[in-house]
């Protein structure tokens, strides 16, 4: 190279001239008239290239090839076909087939990415439904209104969401089912009057026989107001339904010639309901299994029913009201059979047990009766005293009790206004009577179906026998109310 400042020949690789100090130009063309290839210089710095080099060494300036200088200047490219260099090909695939995978593959990655939430979803739908059919085994069924606000709430999802909230919906309890109250769900069935004729006698319990030759018949002067048929069941009940066989249905002359009711008080614990009969002629009612039936508005609980007589309609040629049936409806109390006394889940009262023998003495002495309950022979069963009469001439104190069939037997009586007390050694009762200065003192005891009385004071005194154990004495009227 020369020194364009001292014209002193220098090294071409010789940044300034040793002799005067001046900065040579190194992008200088050689002094050889041959111009070397671009290629083989920097074009930025002028320094000397190696072959296959992409950046000078000396300035760092990135090498221009001469099939990049053709493609900048628009000039179409020749290149080998088994070349592997960046642009053209890439592994034997060529440029328009890379275009056309590389959109397939967004195509793919697209419907991918679409489905895979989907798939999510039904797969987050099917484990809360196996979850909500888990829950319904384990957990108590939710109330109907809440199962809609749900459905509600989920309206947006699966529909078999929809569908396992609507079987739960569908597990709620039933209501227990109607059933007709045959005898074996009746304890006892009592009337206040039964007529007697010349042949027989019209019971009351002949309204459960299912046989339209008999009938109960009341027994009172007149028409039978007041009157009443009383029915005591085993269980308590859930009544839902009475219909009566009104008149007395054996043929159409007997229809005609007997009563009837025409209204009549429906009462059982703690209610009362007036009932208004129909007055049907025999041919419209002489197939028929009912001629009236009265459906409460919903069940009612009792252990009693009692049917009394508001108005009767007299026949052509008798008072006496007539009915031929009587059937009741309704179910009974949950996990009580018909006749199980032993399941229920309430002790028997001593109204369950003598409500008829109270019903019978209240009818025919009003409120002057009173009553006492003792268990007099210590067997758990409490005897019932019923104290009644018209004057102190003849008052009497008459012992019930109930046998191992459970029907009510009268024990015995004994006689006199008196107080009661538990006896001092525990067996039986002591009966104190006292007027006017002067006591007798009766020691009252049972065995078995007997009763025994035997004086053990009998003077005259100023003070009349009385112990720490009183068996206090109450209305009839009061009784009946204890029950309701």
């Amino acid at each position: 190279m020369t020194c364009t400042n001292c014209g002193k020949e220098v090294a071409d690789a010789s940044g300034k001239c040793p002799d005067c100090g001046a900065a040579l130009k190194v992008n200088q063309p050689p002094t050889d008239t041959a111009k070397p290839e671009e290629s083989q210089v920097c074009r930025a710095c002028g320094a000397p290239l190696r072959e296959n080099v992409r950046f000078c060494t000396r300035c760092g300036t990135r090498v221009q090839t001469n099939s990049q200088d053709n493609v900048q200047h628009g000039e179409k490219e020749t290149r080998n076909p088994d070349e592997k260099k960046s642009g053209g090909r890439l592994g034997g695939i060529s440029v328009p087939l890379i275009t056309v995978l590389t959109v397939s593959a967004v195509i793919i990655i697209f419907v991918l990415i679409s489905i895979a939430p989907k798939q999510n979803e039904k797969d987050f739908l099917a484990d809360m439904q196996e979850d909500t059919m888990q829950q319904e085994d384990e957990a108590p069924i939710a109330e109907t209104d809440k199962g809609i606000e749900i459905e509600k709430d989920i309206s947006a999802a699966d529909t078999s969401q929809k569908n396992t909230i609507g079987n739960t919906m569908s597990k709620m309890p039933e209501k227990p089912e109607i059933i007709q109250l045959d005898p074996s769900y009746v304890r006892s069935i009592y009337a206040s009057s039964e007529l007697t004729d010349t042949t027989k006698t019209y019971k009351a319990e002949t309204l459960l026989d299912g046989d339209r030759e008999t009938c109960w018949s009341e027994g009172a002067d007149g028409t039978g107001e007041g009157e009443y048929i009383y029915i005591e069941f085993t269980c308590p009940v859930y009544l839902s339904e009475i219909s009566f066989l009104n008149g007395y249905m054996k043929n159409e002359s007997v229809y005609h010639a007997n009563g009837k009711i025409k209204r009549a008080l429906i009462s059982v614990d703690g209610e009362d309901f007036e009932a208004e009969f129909c007055d049907w002629e025999y041919g419209q009612v002489e197939y028929s299994l009912y001629t009236d039936n009265f459906v409460f508005d919903e069940p009612v609980r009792t252990q009693y029913l009692q049917i009394t007589i508001l108005e009767g309609q007299k026949g052509t040629k008798y008072d006496d009201i007539c009915v031929t049936e009587t059937d009741l409806w309704g179910y009974a109390e949950e996990g009580i059979a018909a006749g199980d006394q032993t399941m229920m889940d309430e002790p028997i009262s001593i109204y369950d047990l003598y409500g008829t023998v109270l019903f019978d003495y209240e009818s025919a002495y009003g409120s002057d009766c009173e009553y006492a309950t003792y268990d007099m022979d210590d067997d758990g069963v409490e005897e019932l005293i019923v104290s009644w009469g018209t004057s102190a001439a003849d008052w009497t104190n008459t012992v019930f009790t109930v046998d191992g069939s459970a029907n009510v037997v009268e024990v015995g009586e004994f006689y006199g206004l008196v107080s009661l007390y538990e006896s001092e050694n525990g067996d039986g009762i002591y009966s104190v009577y006292g007027h006017m200065g002067y006591q007798q003192v009766e020691w009252i005891t049972k065995h078995g179906n007997e009763l025994y009385a035997e004086t053990i004071m009998a003077e005259e005194t100023e003070e009349y026998y009385q112990n720490d154990n009183p068996i206090p004495m109450a209305g009839i009227k009061d009784g009946i109310a204890r029950s309701e």
